[in-house]
């Protein structure tokens, strides 16, 4: 079964990437940075959530190596504004 990794996906796009990932049989890691959305609506064994800021090195760090199989798929859906 192949990973993926979603960075935003608690809503809109990352959230909708996140259900057809699992349409398509993968494990799918979803990030999130204050609050989990509607990924506290998906009921589904092969997805796994992780507050994680994108901003920040060290929650990146740990959301990885929380992971143990190999990422086959990487989604960097998480919006940065500046300002």
């Amino acid at each position: 079964m192949p990973v993926a990794f979603v960075t935003g996906a608690n809503r809109g796009i990352g959230l909708e990437l996140v259900r057809q990932l699992l349409e398509r049989n993968y494990t799918v890691h979803a990030t999130y940075r204050k609050s989990m959305g509607g990924l506290e609506g998906l009921d589904h064994p092969n997805v796994h959530c992780h507050r994680m800021d994108v901003r920040n090195a060290t929650e990146v760090k740990t959301a990885l190596e929380s992971i143990s199989t190999p990422i086959d798929l990487l989604i960097n859906n998480a919006g940065i504004a500046d300002g």
